[in-house]
């Protein structure tokens, strides 16, 4: 699929065209799609201002060191100018200092901040005022290394248009003609937030094999403690309240001493699921409340149980229902895939950023 046009988060399109895509624009599913933002700064919108009069958008940022602005939209398939009010500007192009204005879905903005601040809530980045403020400056960085090292064309910043290793399509610009005609870009512009009810998580739940190994069946260390281990449990606790959960977790994997130390129970894994620090990616899961859930489940069928910890450990891996290998995660939604894939692309970006 050739655009001129297309986030480059995503490499979904902010306009569908019946005769190019195939699929009901009309459809609930495929409306995030033209929900488009405009992310720069203030440097880049005076820059890329073309025709119109000389208006100062509304900033919807709550972060006066980056730009972004109301929703627009993109119905010109062969232009690049944006419309914002009555103002008329040009995307990805940066002006002197390097500094350019980024086409992107609110839903991927979105899915972007929250995949950065679950890094940040692990390792602070002080240099930044916000995760909003930390994906232009990314996305900056990616389009003047990829313009003057590696041979930008077009628009595709993150190597949308080619393949996975293994996974297939990273994007709908990647989709063959064959699959094109066998529907599978439909998952690539399929809402990322609509993920239905989530009955789907704790059927992958229900299909996880039990763990190997607990600190009960593990047995008791076979030596003396050593260094941290040796932390009387006042002192080890008041360290751990530091940690992130998920450096707790490493933590507890260390040693067969620091497995029977730091105990991990469900209060544990339930606490900082319903926080958002162990599966930010399906936040869904903050707004429900287990046990009643757990209890309503439970006429239908005696034994149904949450389990928060086999939850975690089984949703920690986005990569797992990208790679399509493990058939738990066959029947997950769409919309779910979606995000996964989209997180992913964040993380990555996250990664070539810290490299630059």
């Amino acid at each position: 699929m050739d655009s001129i046009m297309f986030c480059v988060l995503c490499g979904g399109p902010f306009d569908l065209e019946d005769h190019i895509y195939r699929i009901g624009p009309q459809n609930p599913a495929y409306q995030w799609l033209y929900d488009v933002r405009v992310l720069g700064t203030f440097s880049a919108l005076q820059s890329s201002r073309l025709a119109g009069v000389l208006e100062i958008p509304e900033n919807s940022s709550n972060d006066d060191k980056v730009f972004l602005s109301a929703v627009t939209s993109w119905t010109e398939p062969d232009t690049v100018p944006f419309y914002l009010g009555n103002t008329m500007y040009e995307v990805l192009t940066d002006d002197e200092d390097g500094h350019l204005l980024f086409p992107l879905h609110s839903a991927c903005i979105d899915i972007g901040c929250r995949m950065i601040k679950s890094k940040e809530d692990r390792r602070p980045l002080a240099n930044f005022s916000s995760p909003l403020a930390r994906l232009y400056h990314m996305l900056r960085l990616q389009f003047l290394h990829q313009k003057y090292f590696g041979g930008l064309i077009g628009n595709d910043l993150l190597g949308l248009q080619t393949d996975y290793a293994g996974y297939g399509p990273r994007s709908a610009l990647a989709v063959d003609v064959l699959g094109w005609w066998g529907n599978s870009h439909e998952k690539f512009l399929t809402d990322p937030f609509n993920v239905g009810t989530l009955q789907w998580v704790f059927n992958v739940v229900r299909d996880t094999p039990p763990p190997r190994g607990t600190p009960s069946s593990i047995g008791a260390p076979d030596r003396e403690p050593a260094a941290l281990e040796k932390l009387p449990p006042e002192l080890l606790d008041q360290i751990l309240g530091y940690l992130h959960p998920w450096s707790v977790i490493d933590l507890h994997y260390t040693s067969r001493m620091l497995l029977h130390r730091i105990p991990l129970d469900e209060s544990f894994w339930s606490t900082h699921l319903k926080d958002g620090t162990l599966l930010p990616h399906i936040w869904e899961l903050e707004d429900i409340d287990l046990k009643t859930y757990e209890r309503h489940r439970k006429k239908d069928h005696p034994t149904f149980r949450v389990q928060c910890e086999d939850l975690c450990k089984a949703f920690f891996n986005k990569d797992i229902p990208l790679c399509n290998r493990d058939h738990r995660f066959d029947e997950v939604p769409p919309g779910y895939w979606n995000r996964c894939r989209i997180w992913n692309i964040v993380q990555e970006l996250c990664i070539a950023s810290a490299e630059l």
